[in-house]
């Protein structure tokens, strides 16, 4: 019956139109910067009342028919666009939102590595200090890094390392070059002149380099020292030690260049005071005044017996070595002066004689004895040969038949060429 009352209605002219699902179109695929804001425009042909709907997977992204964002991260997002009418019918349509990372349009940076500017002496070995990139995309591309090093050590001349690199998008760092001065040595100067060294001490040396560029460079670290007897002296790459007492020559070495050669004296010192060398004992006993290097009127020998070997009588060593030293001087003068005149090599036996007493009178000390013995010893020290005790007796023959007067003991203090009183 349903049948053919269809077919009756639509014999008649009058039409039934069935409805269906609303169309939708989500716009055309669009590429972004990241950060940039993307405009999505739904539409449909429908003529019902629709509602629109903008989603990415199981996430809502909106409910208006025109959605905008800038919060898309980088990568390509699928959006569906659903239209729906109001008896629940949908249509839907997808579009392709392309997010791009900003473009890469920063350059690496090339950090140096070292200085700037290198000099080198002609033959040494040049090492590139070398140098760093770092990108604000892809961190630390050092190991990219072109270097070109047409440095030449063996030749004269000014030579430019170049580095360069680039980052993944392409991008050149600024060329960044350090310069290598290849120099000739025209002298190499030692600090120091004749050097004069405390047994078992210490001193520094330095060696110049003078360079055919007129500068001067320290190239104390890389010469090799000459050292005329290496029992007196060694020397540890600048420091200079004295081993035993003695005179050598030092020089320094550099390639083919030699420095000028010093002299460099170890000595002694016993309380402050410093002693001669040991004389060469021909050399010293060849004549009757011997040796006596520093010109202080006692021979060599007998200066170093008074500081390093005499005996000290009464505990005031430093007190009966200046004694001694005035003593020995006196006897000295005997040997320049026997026939004493203008009784000036008496005047000075006396003298040292009379410190003694007061010696004596101001540490309450025994007197006679001890002086007498220590009078002695130095007179057997000072007179050890026969021309030099035969030299003696000729002064001593001089003071025959004289009658001598003694000094107030409280005079004698005046007597002493060095005051006694604050040793």
């Amino acid at each position: 019956m349903k049948y053919w009352l269809k077919l009756l209605l639509i014999s008649m002219g009058i039409i039934f139109l069935t409805a269906c699902a609303p169309d939708a179109d989500a716009g055309a695929d669009q590429t972004i910067i990241v950060g940039e804001s993307v405009t999505l425009q739904g539409s449909t042909t429908s003529s019902d009342p629709v509602s629109y709907q903008w989603s990415e997977g199981n996430k809502v992204l909106s409910n208006s028919q025109i959605y905008t964002t800038g919060d898309f991260e980088v990568g390509v997002h699928a959006i569906t666009l659903s239209v729906r009418n109001d008896k629940d019918e949908a249509g839907t349509d997808e579009v392709i939102v392309t997010v791009n990372e900003t473009p890469d349009e920063t350059a690496p940076i090339i950090t140096l590595l070292g200085d700037k500017t290198t000099t080198l002496i002609i033959g040494d070995t040049y090492t590139d200090a070398g140098a760093t990139a770092d990108d604000n995309r892809d961190g630390d591309i050092t190991v990219n890094i072109i270097t070109v090093n047409p440095v030449d050590t063996t030749t004269v001349g000014t030579y430019t390392v170049t580095y360069n690199v680039s980052d993944a998008a392409g991008n050149n760092a600024d060329e960044v070059n350090r310069t290598v001065k290849i120099v000739d040595v025209t002298q190499i100067i030692l600090n120091k002149d004749n050097i004069q060294l405390n047994l078992n001490k210490s001193t520094s040396i330095r060696v110049n380099a003078q360079l055919d560029d007129n500068t001067t460079v320290d190239i104390t670290d890389k010469v090799e020292w000459i050292i005329g007897d290496d029992s007196i002296i060694s020397v540890d790459k600048n420091i200079i030690l004295g081993l035993q007492e003695g005179e050598t020559s030092l020089s320094a070495r550099y390639h083919n260049y030699i420095s000028q050669r010093i002299s460099v004296k170890v000595y002694m010192e016993v309380n402050g005071y410093k002693l001669p060398s040991k004389p060469d004992e021909t050399l010293n006993n060849s004549t009757l005044l011997g040796v006596d290097s520093n010109n202080n009127g006692v021979r060599d020998d007998v200066e170093r017996w008074i500081f390093l070997e005499m005996e000290i009588y009464n505990g005031y060593e430093k007190i009966e070595q200046v004694i001694a030293m005035q003593e020995a001087k006196a006897f000295q003068m005997t040997l320049k002066d026997p026939a004493n005149i203008d009784d000036i090599v008496h005047k000075a036996m006396a003298a040292s004689t009379n410190c003694w007493v007061w010696y004596s009178h101001s540490k309450n000390l025994p007197f006679q004895d001890r002086m007498l013995k220590f009078s002695r010893v130095i007179k057997d020290k000072c007179f050890n040969t026969k021309d030099r005790l035969k030299t003696y007796w000729q002064y001593d023959g001089t003071l025959a038949g004289r009658v001598f007067t003694s000094t107030p003991t409280l005079q004698t203090q005046s007597q002493c060429e060095v005051s006694i009183d604050g040793l």
